[in-house]
């Protein structure tokens, strides 16, 4: 998630550029912008190091900052509808919520995924999968978020909440999203905003079906 910002905003850059022509900047190690430490580097313009880019605009360069976790690790978050199932399931047993899924049962998860509207993953720098999101959408009026999985070595990094964000946003924020709480994390969604509903109905699946 990219943030730019001016180099002259005051107390975020500690670094001069060097001049119209080069536009090189050093710059030093800041934690705890927004919420996330951020790695910079010694850069040139338009090229990613440690997470800094530095662009020319139309009278000086910006930079932007992409946000690192909390264990200095940028996370790459995208929509991935053809997420491969291995890669899932190992994702869901990571996170736990693997106890809560078919993941004996291949064709299943396949299945899930295929038919799934919304498929956000968040990977860390290495390309490991360490989040994802997985809904089901009219794209008008409802958005079922059935899935939501972060691996437990990433959690408590604000992870979970892009991912509902991002999901939210790729099925129209105009749409009221709606999940199910696992057992452990009934005490996260207030937390995060969401608002718990009164009263919410099921039909368990039959097992001959």
């Amino acid at each position: 998630l990219p943030v730019t910002l001016p180099v002259t905003l005051p107390g975020i850059v500690a670094g001069m550029l060097a001049g119209p022509s080069s536009f090189e900047a050093d710059f030093f190690f800041f934690q705890k912008i927004m919420g996330a430490k951020v790695l910079t580097r010694r850069c040139r313009p338009k090229v990613l190091v440690g997470g800094i880019r530095v662009d020319k605009g139309e009278s000086m360069p910006s930079v932007s900052l992409c946000l690192f976790s909390q264990k200095n690790q940028m996370i790459h978050y995208e929509n991935e509808p053809n997420l491969r199932s291995e890669e899932f399931i190992d994702c869901l047993i990571r996170s736990t919520l693997s106890e809560r899924r078919p993941i004996a049962d291949s064709k299943r998860i396949e299945g899930m995924l295929r038919h799934a509207d919304v498929v956000f993953t968040a990977r860390n720098p290495t390309g490991l999968l360490v989040g994802v999101a997985r809904a089901i959408s009219d794209f008008h009026y409802c958005t079922y978020l059935s899935d939501l999985a972060v691996d437990t070595q990433f959690q408590k990094q604000g992870i979970g909440k892009e991912l509902i964000s991002r999901t939210h946003q790729a099925a129209g924020s105009h749409t009221t999203l709606i999940l199910l709480s696992a057992p452990k994390a009934q005490t996260y969604y207030p937390h995060i905003g969401l608002i718990q509903h009164p009263s919410a109905w099921t039909i368990p699946p039959k097992p001959d079906a």
